[in-house]
């Protein structure tokens, strides 16, 4: 999980639900890095003490069935995709918040 501090930053569940799509702030991004998968969430909204988040998923490349909804952090930290290696997911450490317009702008896959 990302640092407490941090969190306190990001806002609470339907706190943005005025704010159009394209300005939403994304603060995470999960992602597994691996060369044959494709599977990206980002996160714009999370409860505190549950750590469920609302953010875009976009699961095995899939950009038809790409959509916003809800998930547990926690769970989604716990994944692991079968293989060999198996593949884990991981927050993008290097990932700075940044508006979803841009975040689509720069995502290789969307």
């Amino acid at each position: 999980m990302p640092d407490p501090t941090f969190l306190t930053h990001i806002p609470d569940l339907y706190a943005t639900e005025e704010v159009p799509v394209e300005e939403k702030v994304v603060y995470i991004h999960y992602t597994i890095p691996a060369s044959m998968l494709a599977f990206d969430w980002w996160i714009v909204e999370l409860e505190l003490g549950t750590e469920l988040a609302f953010g875009y998923a976009c699961l095995n490349g899939d950009t038809q069935n790409a959509e916003w909804g809800y998930i547990s952090l926690p769970e989604l930290e716990e994944i692991v995709m079968r293989g060999s290696p198996p593949a884990l997911v991981e927050r993008d450490l290097d990932f700075v918040p940044k508006k979803w317009s841009e975040v689509k702008q720069s995502w290789h896959r969307g």
